[in-house]
């Protein structure tokens, strides 16, 4: 069941000050996390991936389509190993107050999260062939992709800003 703090994180988080992020309960940032976010690159990047490689096998893509869908199912398959590292070890080690431990998996945590964002602006490049193509099913691609892109940024920032913090 949804708890009226993770009702009111899910519809106000795009517009979140510092202060209001900083207010949130570790508890209920890894549970917002968890169920919104994972959540939500769990569902996309699949359809993401496929519609990509779809659209690189059609006779009308290029050399930047198939770029475009080799980057996204890398960052899928890495963030998925990602997101799965988070849910069964370092939020756990959180929520269990072990800083011992943690200090390390956050290390490891923020590297990945850098190493994410470096391939967030090389996906974003690449999009650029699909915002400028006059196929609709490129520019629509570029859009979800984008949509994706801010989404996991935002995700990335919260989780630097707000959990992994010493």
């Amino acid at each position: 069941m949804k708890s009226a703090i993770f009702s009111t994180l899910e519809s106000e988080y795009k517009s979140m000050t510092d202060k209001q992020w900083s207010r949130v309960a570790v508890s209920d940032l890894i549970y917002f996390i968890v169920h919104h976010f994972h959540y939500q690159h769990r569902l996309a990047l699949p359809d993401l991936v496929w519609s990509s490689e779809q659209l690189a096998s059609k006779g009308k893509s290029s050399w930047e389509l198939y770029e475009l869908a080799g980057r996204l199912r890398r960052l899928s398959d890495e963030l998925m190993v990602h997101m799965e590292k988070e849910e069964k070890t370092i939020f756990p080690l959180m929520l269990d107050d072990q800083k011992r431990y943690l200090h390390i998996e956050s290390c490891i945590a923020h590297h990945n999260h850098d190493e994410h964002l470096l391939q967030l602006d090389i996906i974003e490049q690449d999009l650029q062939f699909c915002r400028d193509s006059e196929i609709e099913e490129f520019v629509d691609l570029s859009f979800r992709v984008q949509h994706f892109i801010d989404e996991l940024r935002l995700h990335i920032d919260i989780e630097n800003a707000y959990l992994f913090v010493e």
